[in-house]
Formats: C-alpha cells, sequence, structure tokens
C-alpha cells in the first residue's frame, strides 16, 4: 500500500504540467484502486460462503451416513450373534434328531429280528401240530380198520413212529393222558385189553386238543404279527418324520449360516466404510479450519488496506493539501529559467520532478492523521517506503 502511494505521488509530480490536476488524478487511481480491492472482497467472500455452504452440506450428509452406518454396524452384530446361535442351536437339535433315530432303528431291528424268530417258532410247531393231527388221522383210520385188543394197537402205533411224522408226540401225549386217566403215572391199558376202543377214544380227544392249541397257536402268531405291524408301521413314520426334521434342520443351519457369512462380510465392508466416511470428515474439517482462518486473516489484510486508501483519498480530497500543493508545486512551475538547450532542459525537468516528488509527499502528509503512512524517502528507488521519520524543513 505504502509503495502505491509512493508511486502514486511520483505521478502526481511528474504530472504537473498536465491539463488533469495530479492530486485529482492519483484520487482517481486510489479510487479504482479501492474499487478494485473492494470488489476483490466481495469475490473473495462468495467464492469463501459457496465453500462454507458446501462444506456444511458435505457435513451433515457425512453425520447422516456416519450415524446410519453406526446403526447399521449394530444390526449387522445383532443379526451375527443371532445368526451363529441359531446355527448351535440346529447343530444340537441335530445331533439329538440322530441320536433319537438310531435308537429308533435299534429297536425296530431288534423288534424285526425278534417277529422274525416268532414267526419262525410258530411255523415249526405249526408244521408239527400239522404233523401230529396227519399221523392222527393215520392212527384213527388204522385202528377204526382192524380189530386188535390195546397191547396190538400200541404197537401198531409203535411202528407207525417209524414211517410217520408226528407220531412222537402223539405218543408221548397219549402217554400223558394215560397217566392223568390211572392217576399214578403207570401206563393203565389192561381195560382195554379187550378192544381198541378206548385207544380210539383218546386219540379222538387228543386231535380235538391239538387242534385247539393250534388254532390258539396261530390266533397268538396272527395277534404278535399284528402288534409287530403296527409297532413297525409307528417306528417307521416316527424315524421318517425324524429324516426330514434333520433334512429341514439342516437346510435351515446351512440358510443360517450363509445369513451369517452375508452379514459379516457386509460388516466388514460398512466398518470400512463408516471409518473413511469418518477420516474424510475429520480431514475435511481441518482443512475447512485452516481454510477459514486464511480467510479471515486475507479479509482483515485486505480490509486494512482499503481504509488505508480511503484515509489517503481523505486527505488527498481536503482543501488544505490541494492548496498546498498548488502553492509549492505550480509557483515552481511559473517561474520560467533561462533558456537552456534542449539536454539541459530535459536534465532540469528531471530535477525539477524528483523535487517536487519530494515537497508533494511532505506538504501533503504534514499535520495529517497518517502523517506515518506518507513519511518515505523519495530517494528510495525500491518504491518502498522507510519509517525514518519526516523531515518538514
Amino acid at each position: 500500500m505504502k509503495a502505491f502511494v509512493l508511486a502514486t505521488l511520483f505521478y502526481a509530480a511528474s504530472a504537473g504540467q498536465s491539463s488533469v490536476t495530479p492530486i485529482g488524478k492519483v484520487i482517481q487511481m486510489l479510487s479504482d484502486m479501492e474499487a478494485k480491492g473492494q470488489s476483490e472482497m466481495v469475490i473473495e467472500k462468495k467464492i469463501y460462503a459457496d465453500y462454507s455452504k458446501a462444506v456444511r452440506m458435505s457435513t451433515r450428509e457425512l453425520d447422516h451416513e456416519i450415524k446410519t452406518s453406526k446403526a447399521t454396524v449394530e444390526k449387522l452384530i445383532a443379526k451375527i450373534e443371532k445368526a451363529d446361535a441359531d446355527v448351535a442351536s440346529m447343530k444340537k437339535s441335530i445331533a439329538a434328531n440322530d441320536v433319537e433315530t438310531a435308537t429308533l432303528e435299534a429297536d425296530l431291528k431288534a423288534a424285526t429280528e425278534a417277529r422274525s424268530a416268532a414267526k419262525d417258532q410258530f411255523l415249526a410247531e405249526q408244521t408239527d401240530y400239522g404233523e401230529s393231527l396227519y399221523a392222527l388221522d393215520r392212527a384213527i383210520q388204522m385202528l377204526k380198520s382192524q380189530a386188535v385188543d390195546a397191547p396190538q394197537a400200541m404197537m401198531l402205533l409203535q411202528r407207525m413212529t417209524k414211517t410217520t411224522g408226528g407220531m412222537v408226540r402223539v405218543l408221548a401225549s397219549l402217554a400223558l393222558a394215560q397217566g392223568r386217566s390211572d392217576g399214578s403215572g403207570a401206563p393203565a391199558v389192561a381195560a382195554y385189553e379187550s378192544q381198541s376202543g378206548g385207544i380210539v377214544e383218546m386219540l379222538e380227544g387228543l386231535k380235538d386238543n391239538f387242534r385247539k392249541e393250534l388254532a390258539d397257536l396261530e390266533k397268538e402268531e396272527m395277534n404278535s404279527a399284528n402288534a409287530h405291524d403296527m409297532e413297525r408301521v409307528h417306528l417307521d413314520n416316527t424315524i421318517a418324520n425324524l429324516k426330514d426334521e434333520r433334512e429341514e434342520l439342516s437346510q435351515n443351519k446351512a440358510r443360517t449360516s450363509a445369513v451369517s457369512a452375508t452379514a459379516k462380510g457386509d460388516l466388514a465392508d460398512t466398518r470400512a466404510s463408516l471409518a473413511d466416511a469418518e477420516k474424510f470428515l475429520a480431514d475435511m474439517k481441518a482443512e475447512f479450519s485452516t481454510k477459514s482462518s486464511s480467510f479471515e486473516a486475507n479479509q482483515k489484510v485486505r480490509t486494512d488496506e482499503l481504509e488505508a486508501i480511503s484515509k489517503a483519498i481523505e486527505i488527498m480530497s481536503n482543501d488544505n493539501v490541494s492548496g498546498s500543493y498548488a502553492t509549492h508545486v505550480n509557483a515552481e512551475l511559473v517561474q520560467q529559467p533561462r533558456k537552456l538547450s534542449l539536454l539541459q532542459m530535459h536534465s532540469t525537468s528531471r530535477q525539477a520532478l524528483r523535487s517536487d516528488a519530494k515537497k508533494v509527499p511532505r506538504d501533503a502528509c504534514k499535520g495529517s492523521q497518517v502523517e506515518d503512512t506518507c513519511c518515505f524517502r523519495s530517494d528510495n528507488h525500491s518504491g518502498e517506503p522507510l519509517r525514518q521519520g519526516c523531515d518538514y524543513d
């Protein structure tokens, strides 16, 4: 600013012989500089206002993004924890299901084996009863067709054991029946020595007993088979349901594990995005703080410059300053020196300009409020003011 005042004062001195008032020229230049400074100041404020607005909007968006990301992180953590807990629970359920299924399959296998053994035994007994009934029919038919006494009938029955299956059982049952009728357990065939009718009656009685026992055996076998079938159906259904349940548990576990894995991936991405957003916001705030400080400093500098220019215009517009300039500068310009050569006139003109330049700032600033601002050395060719005090001789 002081350099500019120096330049304008030199310009005013050099324009002493122009038709335009030198002080007016300086005031015009200072006014132009003031207007330019004010314009640039307005532009800077507009740029800073736009930048500040963009920062506020970005900050609001980032704050919302960070808040949303944090809420998402919490939801994902809860989702992962629940999914993992469900997976662990389903693993236990699957293990329990496997144990129960194995137990029921073992029970079914044991029941099937027992039923098979019971059926084999039934078939053997059924065959034995069938052979015994066949032997009884043969024996009764044979004894009825022959007129023999009891001892002979017994001998015939003994011979049939070699050719007819089931006859052994018939004789054993006949002996047991004779022992019960005698009461002593010894064979009592003497009462039937004259004829074999008594033995035939006993054989027919055995035949009825065998038929009844076979019917009971077959009924028992049928009930046992039905009970086994019902148990087998129940076990089969239960095992099938357990297997279906296990399949469903396995599928749910796989889906839940996939959900957990996806949520863990989303959680990692969200945390990374959150960290980036927080870092970007912090960097933006730091940069905004730095630029705001720079803007405020620049605005202060421009304000000070504009105040100095305004003060200089005010001083130079003062009638006392204009009159002082007219007294000291115009009076010297009126005096006509002796005729000189063209070269001498040019040199003299340059010296007069330097002299005028020294007097102008001194006369213009003497007694003013910006005396310190105007103090400089006119022979300082660098154009920079030197605060060494003003000599107003």
